[in-house]
């Protein structure tokens, strides 16, 4: 898995590398879904992921 992150295995045939701002994935056979714990029963599936940027700001985190 260390490898996978800093790239140095990334030409193993189930391994795909993608750069995108929005993501788009749909299964054309059934598959098996769980959500929050729940059972989604088995069926398609369709899955979007987007990448938003966000300000990050860290207080002061020992606080006297």
């Amino acid at each position: 898995m260390i490898q996978i992150l800093f790239r140095k295995k990334l030409d193993f045939e189930g391994i795909h590398h993608y750069r995108a701002d929005r993501l788009y994935v749909e299964t054309s056979s059934l598959e098996f879904g769980q959500m929050d714990g729940e059972e989604l029963g088995t069926r398609p599936f369709e899955l979007e992921f987007n990448v938003s940027h966000q300000l990050f700001w860290m207080g002061d985190l020992n606080p006297q």
